[in-house]
């Protein structure tokens, strides 16, 4: 007695043959970080990688980019309109990192008097002049900032001398 049907075919396996791991991939890479071990062993045990390349993620921490790479920018910007924000600012500067922007503002009207100030961190592929390009296309007029080096802001306040001699009227 056979009881077969006609849908009773074969199991096969619902896994495609990509996703088999093969004997072929490269052994899992470790990384030492002097002082962190249980650091470099939670972040290779984060990392993932990528099955058409067969890379892991922890290969980026190896890319150190050299210090002169990332540029600091300070930059005064003279023309802005009345209702002009630190958050329009920073998006008229379009670039990725922002490290500060301020506006001039008058106290009694709540508006903008015009001038400002931003400093930002140009990366790779950034520049200066795309920087005032940007702002000189909403006509904002942009210079570099200049700092004082007579001014010693760590120097400011009263000598420690005469601040020893107020505070230390019981004698």
């Amino acid at each position: 007695m056979n009881l077969a049907s006609a849908l009773d075919k074969p199991v096969l396996s619902s896994r495609p043959e990509s996703a088999a791991i093969s004997q072929n991939q490269p052994p899992v890479q470790s990384y030492t970080i002097p002082g962190r071990e249980t650091k470099a062993t939670k972040q290779a045990m984060l990392a993932s990688n990528d099955p058409i390349s067969g890379k892991s993620t922890l290969e980026t921490y190896n890319r150190v980019r050299p210090a002169e790479s990332a540029e600091v920018v300070d930059l005064t910007l003279k023309n802005l309109p009345k209702n002009a924000d630190v958050i329009g600012v920073k998006k008229l500067a379009g670039v990725k990192h922002v490290i500060s922007a301020s506006v001039e503002e008058d106290n009694m009207k709540g508006v903008c008097t015009g001038a400002g100030r931003i400093q930002v961190r140009l990366n790779p592929g950034e520049t200066v002049e795309q920087v005032e390009l940007n702002f000189a296309k909403q006509g904002i007029l942009v210079g570099q900032a200049k700092s004082d080096p007579r001014k010693r802001p760590n120097m400011t306040g009263a000598p420690k001398e005469f601040a020893r001699e107020i505070t230390n009227t019981k004698s």
